[in-house]
């Protein structure tokens, strides 16, 4: 929730999720309450960067599968080649020599 301007007075809150509920708890309106709002800011901008850090670090292993699946596939495509030019065709999954 953060500051909260209540009769022209600033106070600060934080508000939190406990169990299936929002608790609100007062902080004041001082020197501690700014502070703590220092604090909370500080704390956020590390979740922030740590969810930056690891969307980053999923996208870049995304990367990789997708080039090793796409070398897997062209892998597939010439070992699949070179079974049917060995008289061989696949049934229900599984090569098999073709009969003469």
């Amino acid at each position: 929730m953060g500051w909260k301007r209540i009769n022209g007075r600033e106070y600060y809150y934080k508000s939190e999720r406990v169990g299936g509920q929002i608790k609100s708890t007062y902080y004041g309106s001082g020197e501690l309450a700014s502070l703590i709002a220092i604090l909370d800011a500080e704390a956020r901008e590390e979740r922030e960067a740590e969810r930056r850090r690891h969307r980053a670090e999923r996208e870049g292993s995304e990367e990789e599968e997708r080039t090793i699946a796409e070398w897997f596939d062209e892998v597939q495509a010439v070992a699949d080649a070179a079974m049917i030019a060995a008289g061989f065709h696949k049934h229900r999954g599984q090569w098999r020599r073709r009969r003469a």
